[in-house]
């Protein structure tokens, strides 16, 4: 009989015992856990001293009031795993958000300023006053496993599309700037173009801010290749015929017909890097007439050598020069100037624009927190066929200040002079910008 008075409490013990010591099996609350430890710390001998018992019943009492001595730690919050599936890598969320304070003492300019809009002439009014957070951007980063290889997907995205007003809630609308896939050497989606080489770039707080860039995010099939210190890319981008519209070709439309081919080699050492590259385009226009379709088209290529050099300290100094014949928006400035589009005794014509661009720019860092840059840049546009030449020079200088690692201040000032040269006139128009911004990246 005190044998199975002895059992049922052994087995009471062990019951209460082991629902303190299940962590992470089941959500025990704090006082149960106390309870029933303490009860089996507690009265285990107890009972073990109140009746005889078999030699093995004594040991295992023993040993169920050692493990109800130990301190038992119950979490509620079980670790998650770093991936929803094995070989996946964590979904990454990256951006910034940036404010901006602009004041244009002349002419006033888009949120980035664009240079072929500079109104000419002195008419233009002046002391123009902006503040927007358009330029925040957030983007999303995914690699997983496939039998095939690994595959990197990141998509990015800012506020600086078209539409939104001023008037109540200052709304703008979302743009994307980056949705990709790439897998081992091979790329497909949107990115910056092959032809631009951004590690080159000037530190602006406006990205596009210098005169002679070339600023071009597309989509594209895109093959890369390395080989030590030099780097082969070539792709296949989208096209985009950018042409000047001259009198009676109004009606005209453009016509792509193939995508734009791209080659580029970039040499990277410790000193810095050198990149070169080359892009062949096809331009076309076509317009409906009675009893038929006319179609112009030409050919369009430019040739850039870009690149940084470091400095002793962490200075460096970065440039670029691009030329070519019907580059187009291969060069910022240039945007829809490629060609000249015309009627040649009553036919559809085009005529291939020729253009250049170019920056130089240094940085200096004055300490670990305060840095600052200097740059110059210039683009040209030689119509052919109304035989004008449009030119464009820009000076700016900065000054930076890394708060923390997430934290940027900056102040900036822009100048930037539009000037269209004919046969008999020469006329000007310049911005003059002051602008200060605040980003926080996350």
């Amino acid at each position: 009989m005190k044998d199975k008075v002895l059992f049922k409490h052994l087995f009471v013990c062990t019951l209460l015992v082991k629902l303190a010591a299940l962590p992470g099996r089941l959500k025990v609350c704090g006082k149960l856990k106390s309870v029933s430890v303490l009860f089996g710390v507690v009265f285990s001998p107890l009972v073990l001293a109140a009746a005889p018992a078999d030699k093995e019943l004594v040991q295992l009492a023993q040993a169920l009031a050692e493990v109800g001595k130990d301190k038992v730690v119950v979490n509620p919050y079980p670790a998650k795993p770093t991936s929803d599936k094995t070989g996946d890598s964590p979904l990454e969320i990256h951006g910034y958000i940036k404010a901006d304070f602009i004041y244009d003492l002349a002419s006033k300019g888009a949120d980035v300023i664009n240079y072929q809009s500079i109104p000419l002439g002195s008419d233009a009014g002046e002391g123009h006053v902006r503040f927007h957070a358009r330029q925040s951007r957030i983007n999303l980063k995914k690699s997983f496993d496939t039998p095939m290889g690994s595959v990197t997907t990141f998509v990015e995205g800012d506020f600086l599309g078209s539409g939104g007003n001023e008037l109540l809630s200052n709304s703008a609308v979302f743009r994307i700037r980056h949705a990709y896939g790439a897998w081992g050497n091979w790329l497909l989606g949107q990115t910056w173009s092959t032809f631009v080489d951004v590690k080159s770039y000037p530190e602006t707080i406006n990205l596009g801010n210098a005169a002679g860039q070339t600023l071009l995010r597309q989509s594209m099939v895109r093959y890369s290749r390395s080989f030590d210190d030099f780097k082969l890319m070539t792709s296949l981008e989208n096209p985009e015929t950018d042409v000047h519209f001259t009198s009676g070709t109004d009606n005209a439309t453009e016509q792509d017909k193939q995508p734009d081919f791209i080659l580029r080699g970039m040499v990277n050492k410790p000193w810095g890097h050198v990149s070169a590259q080359y892009v062949r385009r096809q331009l076309a226009v076509y317009q409906e007439l009675e009893g038929g379709e006319e179609t112009a088209k030409t050919s369009g290529y430019a040739v850039a050598l870009s690149g940084k050099f470091k400095l002793p300290g962490q200075d460096d100094i970065r440039f670029s020069l691009v030329s070519g014949r019907g580059a187009g928006r291969y060069i910022q400035e240039s945007t829809n100037a490629a060609a000249d589009l015309y009627l040649g005794n009553d036919k559809l014509k085009l005529s291939a624009n020729d253009s250049s661009g170019g920056y130089l720019a240094y940085r200096h860092w004055w300490n670990d927190s305060w840095r600052s840059n200097f740059a110059l840049g210039f683009a040209q546009v030689d119509y052919r066929v109304s035989d004008e030449e449009e030119s464009y020079h820009t000076y700016l200088a900065n000054l930076f200040y890394q708060v923390n690692k997430r934290f940027l201040l900056g102040v900036e000032y822009a100048y930037g002079e539009r000037k269209l040269t004919t046969d008999h006139d020469v006329t000007r128009g310049e911005i003059k910008r002051l602008e200060l911004s605040a980003r926080y990246s996350f």
